[in-house]
Formats: structure tokens, C-alpha cells, sequence
């Protein structure tokens, strides 16, 4: 590979974390948000996704792709084979959590490693979705039939 190929497939790969930030979160359009939540230093984060410098250890590597939810390894897979489409995906354990509703409990299906953020999300839509389900049954109560 050569140095100018080497240099394109860095750029491709900041192309595709920054893509790759968004889709774990949309409120990870702000990159600092990212890098607070997700425990990477922002300066790390930036260096890297504007393909600034490609002297990342192999600690910090590994701390990048479990930051962005890559399979151990997709960071030098994709620099190694040049320019990549995608990067490999790491498929999060799962969970059910037992989430506090209206009127019981919710048990919902969540990556095993969530944070606090997320969780605290997850309870929001938890509540959001336990007063839907208590006016689906108001109305059904009332009217005989959805």
C-alpha cells in the first residue's frame, strides 16, 4: 500500500466513524456529547475523524472501536485494506430491562453495556409509551373497540 493510499484509507475511515457517531445516536452530532458519553477524550475523537494523525496505539484503537460499537479489529481492517464501504459492526449483548410504566412494568430489550444517558432515555419512552397504552385502553373502554 502505498503513502497516498494509506492516507486515503484514513480519510475514508474518518468518513465513516463520523457517520458511524450519528447513526449509534443522532444527538452524537455533537461530538462532545460522543466523547463524554461514550468515555474517548474529544481531542482523540477529532484527530481521528479528520484523519489528523494515524499514530494510535493499539489500546487506544481497541478504545475507539468499543466508543463507536466496531468488532474488535474493523479500525486496522479497514486502514489494511484500503478505502472500505463499512465498517464491521459489533453486535451488543442484550438485556431486558425491567422499566418502571404508568400502570406495571415494561420490559424492554437493551444492549447490556448502556449507559446512564441512554437509560435514562429509555425510561422517557418507557413512560411515553406506558400513557399511550393507558389511552388505547381509555378509549377502548369507552368506545367498545380500537
Amino acid at each position: 500500500m502505498t503513502a497516498q493510499d494509506r492516507r486515503q484509507a484514513w480519510i475514508r475511515l474518518g468518513e465513516l466513524l463520523t457517520a458511524r457517531r450519528v447513526e449509534i445516536d443522532p444527538r452524537y452530532t455533537n461530538k462532545r456529547l460522543f466523547a463524554g458519553e461514550r468515555g474517548v477524550n474529544y481531542r482523540v475523537i477529532s484527530d481521528i475523524e479528520a484523519a489528523r494523525r494515524d499514530n494510535f496505539g493499539a489500546p487506544m484503537l481497541r478504545a475507539i472501536e468499543v466508543a463507536y460499537r466496531l468488532e474488535r479489529g474493523a479500525i486496522a481492517e479497514a486502514i489494511e485494506q484500503g478505502p472500505a464501504e463499512a465498517l464491521r459492526v459489533e453486535q451488543p449483548e442484550m438485556r431486558v430491562a425491567e422499566i418502571s410504566a404508568a400502570d406495571g412494568m415494561l420490559l424492554v430489550p437493551v444492549p447490556a453495556d448502556m449507559t446512564e444517558a441512554e437509560r435514562q432515555r429509555v425510561q422517557e419512552w418507557a413512560a411515553r409509551m406506558a400513557a399511550d397504552i393507558v389511552r388505547l385502553r381509555q378509549t377502548t373502554d369507552r368506545d367498545g373497540e380500537l
